[in-house]
């Protein structure tokens, strides 16, 4: 998988903390909450900017060092998820870009499969407005779990039919749990509930399908600690296997194994079985 490319319209110093590109087509969109990049040999982490040619970015990201670069220097988007160049390169020291190409392949494939055979994805999202079914609601419509949870909510709109008009709704009115005491550190709640009205009026989801929009940060603030660590491994293992006579880059699932699967199935039965 090639991976989205643009070039600086002009130099920057190893100090400064925006730049401009020259194409932001296949980076970060608007609705996006960040992005990572890499130039040369320095990662970055854009977090302003999204959907157009300036951004404002975090300097000498995961480790690497910030540098001065030129006008037309290479802008590369660095896909995330379990892993991600950056913390390979950082934790299993590839010292320069040659190999930058093949190992985001075995990442991209990585990262695909641990989201197939998990069947959602954990790990810090980058669109912020997901639309849901109100029909899939729980607890006599009150209660919408969310695949993957969700760290924050600051809009909601529903509508009264399937994919009709949209109406924000009084945000107080929804609650983000369960609370954050009964969760283990770092991980997002796992749904959303309405508060009871105690006019005794019986607030609702309307029991529809795409007609509940929310506004919010999905995903764990970053990948599950086991899910990152297997993934390395996985990645890692794959890229040793190259050239053994097979192919130039082996499928990763075979390198996914029994004690993997176990850990795979426990985080299925926690995150996907009830919000599905």
């Amino acid at each position: 998988m090639t991976a989205p490319q643009t070039t600086l319209s002009g130099s920057i110093n190893a100090a400064v903390t925006s730049l401009s590109v020259n194409d932001a087509l296949g980076f970060a969109a608007s609705t996006d909450t960040n992005d990572l990049i890499l130039i040369g040999t320095e990662f970055m982490l854009v977090t302003a900017g999204m959907g157009t040619t300036t951004w404002t970015v975090t300097r000498g990201y995961s480790g690497s060092t910030a540098a001065a670069h030129s006008s037309g220097a290479t802008v590369t988007r660095i896909a995330r998820g379990y892993t991600d160049l950056a913390r390979i390169k950082r934790l299993y020291g590839f010292p320069d870009t040659d190999d930058d190409d093949r190992l985001l392949d075995i990442i991209d494939a990585t990262n695909a499969e641990l989201d197939f055979r998990l069947g959602v994805a954990l790990y810090p999202a980058t669109d912020t407005v997901r639309l849901y079914d109100g029909s899939a609601a729980m607890r006599g419509y009150t209660r919408l779990y969310i695949p993957g949870g969700i760290r924050t909510l600051t809009q909601v709109r529903l509508a009264t039919s399937s994919n009709g008009t949209l109406t924000t709704a009084t945000l107080a009115d929804f609650l983000l749990r369960p609370q954050s005491f009964r969760s283990r550190p770092g991980e997002p709640y796992k749904y959303v509930e309405i508060v009871p009205d105690p006019t005794g009026s019986d607030p609702w989801f309307p029991p529809y399908m795409a007609n509940v929009e929310l506004t919010g940060t999905y995903g764990p603030a970053d990948a599950q600690p086991n899910l990152a660590r297997m993934a390395d491994s996985i990645v890692m293992r794959t890229w040793d296997a190259r050239g053994s006579g097979e192919r130039s880059t082996p499928t990763v699932s075979k390198f996914i194994y029994a004690d993997d699967e176990a850990t795979l199935e426990a985080y299925r039965a926690e995150h996907v079985s009830v919000a599905g």
